[in-house]
């Protein structure tokens, strides 16, 4: 049952493989042209499916050069992220076919191509673990529109027997709009939460919280908006005691990310982020997470990224000073070498001229 779990939840990762990055689709520049890559525009923007505990969140845009779809797809149960699949598409002029190439957390990957049928798109893609171990998948969308689409995938892995799931995909607005009002409705009926969230304390921990998240350039706008339908949703599965320990746990968490060596961690990692080039699950490893961290396990995570800063500053310093070392050299053998050069030029004048009493 595990392995027939972990194998759907890979073929409907590798399946989602139609969907990354920000909230907004990107606008074309005037002069680009038309490419059959446009007819996928669809898949542009943020989008979440739930399904038997399971929430397939996926994201889409356009590369710089708009030439590729980027997508990135994370598997969310019981809070935690325990799948990531990141993919481009693009057309292949060569073959007159669009390509899919995807790349998952665990090691597999798999190629595939993109075509439509009427009203629907078929993906058909193969791959091979990390192990190598082969698989197949058919992965057809259809209902397509501005409000979803449906996903069904047909997978199979080696020798086993095919299996098909369906899921349908909404705009990840549309879904934290729905978990809000679900909120609202429960608050009404639990005047104890009720009191909770209308406290000056819980206003002034989300504020704070807010503070931060608007400032940061540690994660996305996608990423952002993400966590806070999150945090909704894990306050509106709470209990009044349970939202209490929640209220004080989050404002510790805001004392620790506004701190001195919190600001300094945060503007650390956004500088690192500009320069590196790590995949999404290296930079999740480094990030506090806000929402599911503890209090005390972001202030390890703290303790852990200044500990980095420290060493990356003392390994700079060093390289700085060696530099320093090399530049000083050279211009000790540059000198050397000059001296050499004027002291052969005399001696050879002397030879030359130095028998003439003049």
């Amino acid at each position: 049952m595990v392995r027939q779990t972990r194998w759907v939840t890979i073929a409907l990762a590798a399946a989602c493989c139609c969907l990354l990055t920000e909230t907004s689709p990107a606008q074309p520049p005037a002069a680009t042209l038309a490419s059959p890559l446009d007819e996928l525009d669809w898949l542009i923007g943020d989008w979440v499916a739930e399904a038997d505990g399971t929430r397939i969140e996926s994201t889409c845009d356009w590369d710089a050069g708009r030439r590729f779809l980027i997508r990135h797809i994370d598997v969310v149960r019981d809070g935690q992220k325990v799948h990531s699949v990141g993919q481009r598409i693009g057309f292949d002029a060569a073959a007159k076919a669009i390509k899919i190439w995807s790349f998952d957390i665990d090691g597999s990957h798999a190629e595939g191509t993109a075509q439509q049928d009427g009203q629907t798109w078929v993906f058909d893609t193969q791959g091979a673990s990390r192990t190598g171990e082969t698989w197949k998948s058919r992965n057809t969308y259809s209902a397509i529109s501005r409000d979803g689409f449906t996903l069904t995938s047909e997978s199979s892995q080696g020798s086993d027997k095919s299996k098909t799931s369906t899921i349908k995909f909404e705009p990840a607005a549309a879904i934290a709009a729905k978990a809000d009002a679900d909120a609202r409705a429960e608050l009404a009926a639990d005047p104890k939460k009720q009191a909770i969230l209308n406290s000056r304390e819980w206003q002034e921990v989300r504020r704070s919280l807010q503070q931060w998240l608007s400032v940061q350039k540690i994660y996305s706008r996608s990423e952002v908006a993400t966590m806070k339908a999150q945090i909704e949703s894990k306050i509106a599965s709470m209990s009044a005691d349970e939202l209490q320990q929640f209220v004080d746990d989050t404002r510790d968490k805001v004392k620790i990310l506004l701190s001195p060596e919190g600001e300094d961690a945060r503007a650390w990692l956004a500088q690192y982020m500009a320069v590196r080039t790590l995949s999404k699950e290296q930079w999740d490893k480094m990030r506090p997470d806000v929402v599911h961290m503890t209090a005390q396990q972001m202030q390890e995570r703290l303790l852990q990224l200044n500990q980095q800063r420290a060493a990356q500053a003392q390994q700079s310093q060093a390289a700085a000073q060696g530099r320093d070392l090399q530049a000083q050299s050279i211009r000790q053998e540059i000198q050397y070498q000059r001296q050499s050069y004027e002291n052969s030029m005399n001696r050879a004048y002397y030879d030359e001229y130095g028998s003439y009493r003049w």
